[in-house]
């Protein structure tokens, strides 16, 4: 009766394997006698050493995984019966969730403020939920960047594949690495939070506050989002409307879509009318930010990002000349730093920003004695 039943046992495994192969191939497909159909299906067993799709693992493959790679603290990680990752011997890593760093992010699955569904995969999950509101904190020159996530939040791909939790990013983009937008745009501050060249969405809108600097106080910046770092700037995914206006250095919005994000200013052309030919001893003199005797009272317009702290439209408020002198010279290190990191030879873009008050596409020491001639006496 055992070899009888070994039989029957048998039989069924292969009755079972019959049906599994001919359901897998499809009635679309016909040949005529005279063709000929080549066709191999790959089954990948778990067991056999090698770790294929909808396995986590196979015995020692890992897919190159650990349990630090997986978020833990540390740990070994090893690799169960059924193919999948055990994580028993990982040590759970210890999170705050009001601050949080960029490099923790893949360690809230583990400490459990993220979650995947029962039947995902953990390096391949249709969503993340989240299980308590989350705080990313980016530090940045002068401030620092906050990404919020709200509780049940539930983050998927805007196509609805898979995804790897390890792949998320979330960081600082320098200004001047960013293309694409038109001219009368200028970047103010940018992040990235998400999947590179991937559209993440959101069920519900998270919180992001990017530090623009203090001497923006009042002003509205305009906010646009891409998947890339030179095209595609859109205001899609950003919660209306799409800008912000800054308060206490920082600019916050909301958004309902990823990965980059940024601030920009709207530059304004002031227009121009010729001088009056009523007069024939009216002369005309080509403006010029260089301060002249005749200029006192008139503060270049380069100057006046700086309103926060001027006694009047003339001059700087003495009082306040440490915060503003600190602002130019943060800015001016920022130029340098980005300069620095250019090894092609390209030139950077200092159009805009906020060191260059004689707007002559540079930021040095001329800058600087230009602020200071415009100090309250």
């Amino acid at each position: 009766m055992k070899c009888k039943g070994t039989i029957i046992i048998i039989n069924l495994i292969s009755i079972a394997l019959v049906v599994f192969l001919f359901k897998s191939v499809s009635p679309f497909v016909y040949a005529s006698s005279s063709q000929t159909v080549n066709a191999s299906i790959e089954l990948g067993i778990c067991g056999d050493g090698i770790a294929k799709s909808g396995e986590d693992c196979d015995n020692a493959d890992l897919r190159s995984r650990s349990c630090t790679g997986l978020g833990y603290s540390s740990g070994d990680l090893a690799c169960d019966i059924s193919c999948s990752f055990d994580t028993s011997s990982c040590v759970v890593p210890s999170i705050s969730p009001t601050n949080i760093s960029p490099a923790d992010f893949v360690s809230l699955l583990p400490a459990g403020y993220l979650t995947i569904p029962p039947t995902a995969n953990i390096i391949s999950t249709p969503s993340l939920t989240t299980t308590d509101q989350l705080t990313i904190n980016i530090p940045t020159s002068g401030g620092s960047n906050a990404i919020v996530l709200p509780d049940n939040l539930i983050i998927t791909k805007s196509n609805n594949t898979n995804f790897d939790p390890i792949d998320f990013v979330a960081t600082n983009v320098l200004p001047s690495s960013l293309s694409g937008l038109s001219s009368d745009q200028v970047a103010q501050g940018a992040v990235q939070f998400g999947i590179p060249d991937a559209t993440l969405k959101f069920n519900i809108p998270i919180t992001l506050k990017i530090y623009v600097g203090i001497l923006l106080n009042g002003e509205t910046l305009n906010i646009f989002r891409s998947t890339s770092l030179s095209t595609g700037w859109t205001n899609d995914g950003i919660v209306s409307p799409p800008s912000c206006t800054v308060s206490a250095g920082i600019c916050t919005f909301q958004a309902t879509k990823a990965s980059f994000y940024i601030s920009t200013r709207k530059i304004v052309t002031e227009a121009t009318t010729s001088p009056s030919t009523t007069t024939t001893s009216t002369t005309t003199t080509t403006p010029t930010l260089v301060p002249t005797i005749s200029s006192l009272s008139i503060i270049p317009n380069a100057l006046r990002f700086f309103t926060d702290y001027l006694s009047s439209h003339d001059r700087i408020d003495i009082n306040n000349l440490y915060n503003v002198v600190k602002f130019w010279v943060d800015d001016w290190k920022e130029v340098l730093t980005e300069q620095l990191a250019i090894t092609d030879g390209e030139t950077i873009r200092v159009t805009g920003r906020r060191c260059d008050v004689n707007l002559d596409n540079r930021c040095d020491i001329k800058d600087l004695s230009v602020l200071f001639y415009y100090v309250e006496k």
